[in-house]
């Protein structure tokens, strides 16, 4: 879900918006727990993504049985907090995310101070998650409205630049398609180019499949390693033919629509699924975990 690209071995603090907060430490949180105030710490720099959902699976009658709805992508806040007690303790929540049907994304949270709410699907509704009580609050992509419609793409995440990438849908021409937005959202199921192509975003190009002979993944949009371009790759391209299967979005990308498969799941970190057409999301195919990285 390209955890790869986001080590924090291999993170630097600055970027093209933000600079080293506080002594340039940063601490990466990819599940709950309790953490301890350093000593001489009374402010933090807190970056917070809500987790991506899985698509839900629409059963019952006069439903088309392929027919599913995508994840919506997960919301973004980012927050200076200050007042802390050097020694005290605040619960930075990450919840782990599980393999079931329309389950929505985790919310994240750094104690009361800021949180980002995980996207959703359901029969009635797909949303993006979003951010609260931060400096800097973000919703992340929305994905298809029609709950008869298979094969819709997964919202993206949200980020520091902004609201993710909506996933393009079936029958909705380009209107729904996520380009230059802040993530890329992901495309859908069985139509032409480019309405099949992932979404891209102001830094990355999404991925694109229009047939068997031309496959191009989409970009991560984070070459330079920063904390600022977490969260804003392309969108995975959906699946276009038969054998030629969805793709994964990369980076807070959403995954790619399908049918007769698994989709493409959302890419790390709050990237939401793609839609496909089995009732139980496995491992494969699911919305990606939240995120929260302390800054000191």
């Amino acid at each position: 879900m390209g955890r790869n690209v986001l080590q924090s071995s291999k993170v630097s603090p600055s970027g093209p918006i933000t600079k080293p907060f506080g002594r340039g430490n940063v601490q990466f949180f990819y599940s709950t727990t309790t953490w301890t105030i350093p000593t001489g710490v009374t402010a933090v720099r807190v970056r917070v993504w809500g987790g991506g959902a899985n698509y839900y699976y629409l059963a019952g009658a006069g439903k088309n049985p392929a027919a599913t709805r995508a994840g919506a992508g997960g919301g973004f806040a980012m927050k200076v907090v200050t007042g802390l007690t050097p020694g005290g303790t605040v619960t930075v929540t990450v919840p782990a995310i599980v393999s079931t049907n329309g389950a929505a994304g985790g919310t994240c949270s750094f104690g009361a101070h800021v949180s980002a709410t995980g996207g959703s699907a359901s029969s009635s509704s797909s949303t993006g998650g979003a951010g609260s009580s931060g400096d800097v609050n973000y919703t992340g992509g929305a994905t298809n409205s029609d709950n008869t419609i298979a094969g819709a793409g997964g919202g993206g995440v949200a980020n520091l630049f902004g609201d993710g990438g909506d996933g393009s849908v079936s029958g909705s021409g380009t209107s729904n398609r996520a380009t230059n937005k802040a993530s890329g959202g992901g495309g859908q199921y069985g139509a032409a180019a480019p309405n099949s192509s992932g979404g891209s975003s102001f830094f990355a190009r999404g991925g694109v499949q229009p047939n068997t002979a031309y496959c191009v993944l989409p970009e991560s949009g984070n070459l330079t390693g920063s904390l600022d371009l977490i969260g804003v790759g392309g969108g995975g391209a959906g699946m276009v033919t038969a054998g030629v299967g969805p793709q994964k979005g990369i980076n807070g990308g959403g995954g790619g629509g399908s049918t007769g498969s698994a989709p493409g799941s959302g890419g790390f970190p709050g990237g939401g699924c793609g839609s496909g057409s089995s009732v139980t999301p496995t491992n494969a195919a699911m919305g990606a975990a939240g995120l929260v990285i302390v800054e000191w």
